[in-house]
């Protein structure tokens, strides 16, 4: 942990379609209700609420493009009839939805960034995330050219209509929302912007963009804060057409979060932080989740905590917090009583306490109190899916006799702490025999087989026969910092050559 003892804040993206959709007759009082509950007295730096995605979907009441499910049928489609009457009711009032929202988090005393996808693929699969500007556009997407079909539907952005658009809609959100605290460029949700293999080609046409929002916000005569979101290496960012270490020395933007779309405790911050101007604003931005479905515990949060604070971050970046919401409004709940307050998620067998998990927004950052503080890494999840996320399975040659993982984490005082490591080998029989050490020492691990292959715990994952080893750690075997797991094969099934891999490792920490 750093030296001194300082708390470190929280932004929380709001995906501002969670109140639309989450339940009906939600007009200007539930939002009050809903952000005041979620918000007030939290340690929360600013909110970086949705302004806009997907090529000119908007939260608010645009003049030039359209209103989030502004083109779908509202009589035939449920959810769109659920979100447009909601909508009806701040039209009725005379309210922006966005505006009120902002003013609301405004009286809260939190800052306010209008948060823009830059590049939102949703629109392949869902009719609720094609804009008008999508469809009558099908030109400027990068079809074919993208890195994986999923991407296909995302923008071009070495057109210059592409790059337009977006400098277009943050003068009409500063003209509409003067007192506004700042933009975001959200490069994070679908963070491949050309055609593949030419995205370092193309990072002068970004750099040019971001320079460009920069001056327009200069111009306003406010100092507008301008942060962007981006994949989790100077390398990846490059390789996704983006250069944020040349934003930060220009001084074009004032915060940084970088981070897998999925949670990790593995961001490098250290390699930014030695790369970035001092005074640079740096967060750790992490998912809700490691994987599908599978929710992160507040002791899941505190480990990313350790691990990218130690290593130079400012605070955390909270994206899909706001799934903790939709899970609360699928509990049943008596109609009379309207939709707020929302109501509590039970704890569950194969989730987390969720309402344990809320509570990090009420937990000071402070360097002390994680030194203390429960914390549980996950460093290797599956599956993986995108090439932003973390590495993929580690595949392991049943010819090579070891296999060598390394991982980082920051546990404050090994003195006064319990551990135990967890990891899981996939395509293995119980005739694989194996010897592990942890930082040069050897483990005392037990073993648990799956026969079957399908990985029931909390997923129906298809995947062939797996072992979970486990094993607790002894007080001087674990490093603040950098420790190393070897794994040896003693002996091999026979006539078998299909690889092992490692799919999952994780660390529970607990103090005594």
């Amino acid at each position: 942990m750093s030296a001194s003892s300082c708390s470190h804040p929280f932004i929380v993206n709001d995906d501002a379609s969670t109140f639309l959709y989450n339940a009906d007759a939600c007009g200007p009082s539930e939002l009050r209700q809903y952000l005041t509950d979620k918000y007030a007295n939290r340690e929360i730096d600013s909110v970086a609420f949705c302004a806009a995605f997907g090529a000119g979907n908007c939260y608010y009441n645009t003049r030039y493009w359209n209103r989030f499910m502004g083109l779908c049928d509202p009589i035939n489609d449920f959810w769109a009839h659920r979100v447009q009457q909601n909508f009806a009711l701040f039209d009725r009032a005379g309210l922006d939805y966005f505006g009120h929202a902002i003013q609301i988090l405004q009286n809260l005393g939190i800052k306010r960034l209008a948060s823009i996808r830059m590049n939102d693929c949703h629109a392949i699969f869902s009719p609720y995330c094609r804009s008008a500007f999508w469809t009558a556009h099908p030109e400027y997407r990068l079809g074919s050219a993208a890195k994986t079909e999923y991407y296909a539907a995302g923008l071009n952005f070495a057109l210059p209509q592409v790059r337009q658009l977006f400098l277009e809609q943050i003068q009409e959100i500063i003209e509409l929302f003067p007192d506004l605290d700042g933009i975001e460029l959200d490069f994070m949700r679908s963070p491949f912007f050309f055609a593949a293999g030419s995205e370092e080609q193309q990072i002068p046409l970004m750099n040019e963009m971001v320079q460009s929002i920069r001056a327009f916000l200069q111009s306003t005569g406010h100092k507008y804060q301008l942060a962007v979101n981006v994949p989790a290496s100077p390398e990846s960012c490059r390789l996704c057409g983006l250069d944020a270490i040349h934003w930060a020395k220009q001084h074009w933007i004032d915060r940084l979060a970088v981070g897998y779309y999925l949670a990790s405790p593995a961001v490098p911050i250290a390699s930014w932080r030695q790369l970035l101007p001092k005074s640079m604003q740096l967060y750790c931005y992490t998912n809700c989740s490691q994987q599908n479905s599978q929710y992160l515990s507040l002791e899941n949060y505190l480990a990313i905590a350790a691990n990218s604070l130690a290593n130079g971050a400012d605070g955390l970046y909270l994206f899909n917090f706001c799934c903790f919401d939709e899970l609360s409004f699928m509990m049943p709940k008596d109609p009379v009583t309207g939709p707020y307050p929302m109501p509590d998620f039970p704890t569950r067998k194969n989730l987390p306490d969720l309402e344990k998990t809320r509570s990090i927004l009420k937990q000071k950052l402070d360097d002390n109190a994680l030194k203390n503080a429960d914390k549980h890494f996950q460093f290797l999840m599956s599956p993986q899916y995108q090439p932003h996320f973390p590495p993929g399975p580690h595949t392991w040659m049943r010819q090579q006799t070891t296999m060598k993982m390394r991982f980082y984490c920051q546990n404050g005082d090994l003195d006064k702490i319990q551990a135990k490591l967890q990891w899981l080998l996939v395509g293995v029989t119980t005739q694989d025999q194996f010897k592990f050490r942890l930082n040069d020492l050897p483990l005392c691990v037990q073993r648990s087989h799956c026969f079957k292959g399908r990985d029931a715990r909390l997923h129906p994952e298809k995947i062939l026969p797996y072992s979970i080893f486990h094993a607790s750690i002894p007080k001087n075997q674990l490093k603040n910092g950098e420790n190393q797991l070897v794994l040896q094969l003693l002996k091999a099934e026979a006539n078998l050559n299909y690889p092992i891999e490692l799919r999952e490792l994780e660390l529970k920490v607990w103090t005594s």
